[in-house]
């Protein structure tokens, strides 16, 4: 039962880079549908927006 309610606290947390990252792979996968090269560029452009999502904060001032 801890375990479960644990697993629920992390995805309520993490919930909205969760739909983001759905979302990505939703749009990857429609561009492979219509076009090989078109997947492989889509899928360059939101691995490069996923490492900017993911980067670690800098420090301020």
């Amino acid at each position: 039962m801890t375990k479960n309610n644990h697993f629920w606290t992390v995805v309520a947390a993490n919930i909205s880079f969760i739909l983001v990252d759905l979302g990505m792979i939703c749009f990857t996968c429609a561009a492979f549908a219509l076009n090989f090269v078109a997947g492989l560029i889509v899928a360059g452009v939101m691995l490069i927006i996923l490492a900017y999502i993911l980067q670690p904060q800098q420090g301020g001032e």
